[in-house]
């Protein structure tokens, strides 16, 4: 363990770097006492910290920071592989610094990195206490420059040439894998995914499964994780051994690690196929198969991607990957009907016939865990709990109306015993504080914990009443559908085609309301109403919905008969 002093006579000059074997403690920062001032300074030096890149070992130190300082300057932060990523932005800072690879993270006015609050803040307050800067050895560099409005090249600054700036390029995404090409290998299915963190999500859980039934189908399937990033191979194989389906997942798939990093070139046959599971894996996934019989990849949409990005580069990128030839495994109907809509993806130009045969639209499967949830909700006298999918870290989650929208409901008396409920918020990926004085209540906290694997996160939910979860995209997300399933109460909101008419044919327990205040705020005073008739919510627990992933509405025979006709294409599909 490595940690660099930040006190004034430790600081480098803009030449020097603390070698990898200094160490000295990091000075403790001075908290104001009246914490509804911000006046706190900063007291970090110009440059950090510089680590030789071929070291691995892990970094971690604490550093008082300030929303009032960095006025004038321009903060660069520049890490390869950063571990932890942003948790709650008080003041707006860099909204997320979870990156795979080289990278950096452009600030104007703070700076930002992955922290811990020693102690509770209430809403409303704009408060940093203090950070906690993680990362792993590589390269790491904070240094201020004074801001110019011209200053748009990163590799001048103030004359001064630095060539420790590396800017991530587009063209990374279009950089086809190395492979060589071999008849007498078998003939594969290629998975492209970027790295996984210990909360396995929804998302990249439905393309291991999806994986490992392909494979039992009798393909040949080979997963390849192209950046490196994520956990590593270790940590991932012993993570999965906690999911039934996933359990022998090593012996059953075929691994690669780091494809796009590292020296290995790849054997395919020339009748490969390569499967994308987001916009830039599609890219690299296409990008390689132009070398192949198939020109066509699989691309595994589960979400609208453009919507991740304000309109900028990377929305124009994810937008073009609609046009690449595909055929598309859309996770949801929800999903399906949106691209439908849009007519983009296959729907650009193919006929219903072809749009059938040449896609196919997964239901995931929800299982209904309610039998302990029937005895709890029995017992008359009981806490009442509210779990709301608090998840900072996806601006599409809508975060911040979240909250803001749940203390609204709290004050204008929607639970009206406070003491009667309790608030917990799940999904950050890293830790964050508990959110008191909701409503103005002093004693009334969402309490929040980080993300938990799929078999704790099920165990909770049959501990709760209402569940509340946003998501500002056409997918309506698993949580939603979790919840209902779990007989919980729950409200999300819709999104252009995702309506009220189209959750009510999966489970009446699912309320659904406009994404604005008023609306979330009546749509939880709808679900404190109905939370009580127990044996309605225990009846619409089953949703109209598979319950097993081998379900052919899933990933059972007739997605696979399919898949057997994708891998005989040889021209592009549109």
């Amino acid at each position: 363990m490595k940690t660099f002093s930040i006190a004034s006579d430790n600081i480098p000059s803009d030449n020097e770097s603390f070698s990898s074997s200094e160490s000295a403690e990091i000075e403790s920062c001075e908290i104001e006492k009246n914490i509804n001032q911000v006046n706190y300074s900063i007291q970090q030096p110009s440059v950090i910290g510089e680590i030789d890149s071929l070291t691995r070992d892990r970094i971690t130190g604490w550093f008082c920071v300030s929303n009032a300082t960095f006025k004038n300057v321009r903060t660069r932060i520049y890490v390869d592989s950063i571990l932890t990523k942003m948790c709650f932005q008080p003041d707006g800072i860099c909204a997320n610094l979870s990156v795979h690879g080289k990278s950096e993270c452009l600030l104007f006015g703070k700076p930002g990195f992955s922290y811990k609050f020693p102690k509770m803040l209430n809403v409303g307050q704009s408060v940093i206490i203090q950070i906690m800067v993680t990362y792993t050895a590589g390269y790491f560099l904070l240094v201020d420059f004074p801001y110019k409005n011209n200053a748009l090249n990163w590799k001048t600054i103030e004359g001064q040439k630095n060539e420790n700036v590396q800017l991530r390029p587009l063209q990374q995404h279009r950089r086809e894998l190395k492979i060589r090409q071999n008849v007498s290998e078998p003939i594969r299915l290629n998975i492209l995914m970027c790295g996984v963190t210990h909360a396995l999500t929804g998302g990249p859980l439905s393309i291991l499964r999806f994986a490992v039934l392909a494979s039992r189908y009798g393909f040949n399937v080979r997963y390849i994780n192209i950046d490196g990033g994520g956990i590593d191979y270790t940590t991932m194989m012993k993570h999965m051994k906690q999911y039934n389906l996933l359990k022998n997942f090593e012996n059953e798939i075929e691994l690669v690690w780091n494809a796009h990093g590292g020296s290995e070139t790849l054997s395919v046959n020339p009748n490969d196929l390569f499967m994308g599971t987001v916009y830039f894996t599609a890219l690299i996934a296409s990008f390689t198969a132009r070398h192949l019989n198939n020109p066509n990849i699989i691309y595994f949409i589960q979400d609208y991607e453009p919507i991740f990005f304000p309109h900028d580069s990377n929305w124009l990128e994810a937008h073009e990957t609609y046009r690449i030839p595909h055929f598309p495994i859309f996770s949801t109907p929800f999903l399906r009907t949106y691209f439908e809509y849009r007519k983009e993806s296959i729907f650009r130009e193919c006929v219903k016939s072809a749009c059938d045969e040449q896609s196919w639209t997964a239901m995931p499967a929800i299982k209904s865990h309610t039998t302990k949830q029937h005895n709890r909700l029995q017992q008359k006298r009981r806490i009442r709990r509210v779990v709301v999918y608090a998840r900072p870290q996806a601006p599409r989650n809508a975060f911040d109306l979240t909250i803001y929208s749940l203390s609204e409901a709290v004050g204008r008396g929607v639970f009206m015993k406070e003491d009667e409920w309790e608030f917990l918020g799940i999904g950050a990926d890293s830790d964050v504080l508990d959110f008191c004085n909701l409503g103005n209540r002093s004693n009334v906290c969402l309490h929040m914990i980080r993300n938990i694997p799929e078999p704790e996160y099920l165990k909770l939910l049959s501990t709760a009443d209402i569940g509340y979860s946003l998501m500002v995209s056409p997918h309506p997300s698993l949580p939603p559908l979790d919840f209902a399933a779990a007989g919980l109460i729950t409200v999300t909101n819709s999104f252009e085609t995702k309506t009220a008419e189209s959750f009510k044919k999966v489970s009446k327990n699912i309320i659904v309301a406009e994404p604005y205040l008023d609306s979330l705020v009546e749509g939880l005073r709808k679900a404190v109403s109905l939370c009580d008739d127990i044996e309605s919510r225990m009846k619409n627990s089953k949703l109209n919905w598979p319950t097993e992933w081998n379900d052919e509405r899933c990933y059972g025979p007739p997605l696979f008969e399919r898949l057997k006709l994708w891998f005989k294409y040889r021209k592009p599909i549109f």
